[in-house]
């Protein structure tokens, strides 16, 4: 099978590298990703308003590689129609850090696989739950492990499967869990404003709050040991329950 994989934070993130590792055992693997950092870009796209440079790379285990000078859904637009992959799946990830909530909205993560969606495309979205992360192996396996299951389910070309996992042992994992976007994810956000030449320089960090998850969110999955598997049509509207049929095992 042909998998075009992408990601939102660049060509050279060990997640990406490591689910091309897990991929290319039993899949013809082609990336086209960010040429460099591209977090929380969401869906947006430049290809309309502007040229994109594209640099062919050398990446082990991938058949072709591109990095792109643009967004997340820019690389899926392109390995769609610039580059002509026909791919039977796209698969975002993995990312570093989760994508759940209302964050969601703002994942050039999910935003590429969306993409995908929109050409009647497959997609899956992968998330390690953890901005320091003991490594990406667990993840990208259970990524591999995933491909075949929503395949040959309804929902593939309808609905992208948004999936989180958390940063634990294989072992420590508790199975899976279909779950919906969680409430707000709520930041306590610190500004500091200073003159700069012609107005004001913003400077701002936003960090998470330890909020109150509700069962049966994707947070709350992750936080009790599951990996949370969302399916979405667009944005966070989640999908049909009809479409939740996959068949589903603990590891």
């Amino acid at each position: 099978m042909r998998i075009l994989v992408c990601n939102d934070d660049g060509i050279d993130a060990p997640g990406l590298c490591a689910l091309v590792d897990a991929l290319k055992k039993d899949h013809e693997v082609h990336v086209v990703a960010p040429v460099s950092q591209r977090s929380a870009f969401s869906h947006s796209i430049s290809f309309f308003r502007q040229e994109n440079m594209a640099y062919q790379r050398d990446l082990p285990g991938a058949k072709s590689a591109w990095a792109i000078d643009g967004t997340p859904a820019d690389c899926v637009y392109y390995g769609l129609h610039a580059f002509h992959l026909a791919p039977d799946l796209v698969i975002s990830g993995i990312n570093d850090g989760p994508n759940m909530g209302t964050d969601i909205l703002y994942s050039g993560t999910v935003g590429a696989a969306m993409e995908a969606v929109i050409h009647h495309v497959p997609a899956i979205a992968v998330s390690l739950c953890a901005y320091a992360p003991r490594g990406f192996t667990v993840a990208s396996e259970i990524a591999r492990l995933m491909v075949p299951r929503y395949l040959a389910s309804n929902a593939a070309g309808k609905a992208m499967l948004n999936i989180n996992v958390p940063d634990l042992r294989r072992e420590q994992i508790k199975g899976f869990l279909w779950s919906l976007p969680a409430e707000a994810m709520e930041y306590e956000k610190h500004f500091s404003l200073r003159k700069a030449e012609g107005g004001l320089l913003i400077a701002s960090q936003g960090v998470l709050a330890s909020n109150e998850t509700t069962k049966g969110t994707d947070a709350w999955a992750v936080e009790n040991g599951y990996v949370a598997l969302t399916m979405l049509e667009s944005s966070l509207k989640v999908a049909d329950e009809r479409l939740h049929d996959l068949c589903l095992e603990n590891l």
